[in-house]
């Protein structure tokens, strides 16, 4: 923002599933680690065009 004041800057990610169903792809939603590689793995057998969306902890970061 090179020292202007922060006015319309927020950001928010948008559903990423839905945005991926809307673009005729599928959309997977990973919520907890333990899902992270079956969902990967049925994303890769698909055979299609597929969006994971992994949830993370912003604090974490």
């Amino acid at each position: 923002m090179e020292e202007y004041p922060n006015f319309g800057t927020d950001l928010l990610n948008p559903d990423f599933v839905e945005y991926a169903e809307a673009c005729g792809a599928v959309g997977i939603r990973v919520d907890t680690p333990e899902a992270l590689a079956p969902a990967v793995g049925e994303a890769v057998r698909m055979n299609v065009p597929v969006v994971v969306d992994v949830e993370t902890d912003p604090r974490r970061f």
